[in-house]
């Protein structure tokens, strides 16, 4: 797959609020959560390594063709 960036015009043609957006994120602007706050406000949240752990490695597997398997004990 090939990815290309859009110009200013191709978001804009796209939605105003895509134009928005990129030039927000061509002048520097980023979005950052706080994970901590996060965690209080859902204390259920879990970490990849938890959700890869639990079941998430064998679902992306499923998924991947291809995929490496786990080296067997």
């Amino acid at each position: 797959m090939r990815c290309e960036q859009l110009t200013q015009q191709e978001a804009a043609a796209l939605n105003p609020e895509i134009a928005r957006i990129r030039e927000r994120w061509m002048s520097g602007a980023r979005w950052h959560a706080d994970i901590e706050v996060l965690r209080v406000v859902h204390p259920g949240l879990r970490t990849l390594t938890d959700r890869l752990a639990e079941s998430g490695a064998a679902a992306l597997r499923a998924r991947l063709p291809g995929a490496a398997r786990p080296p067997r004990p």
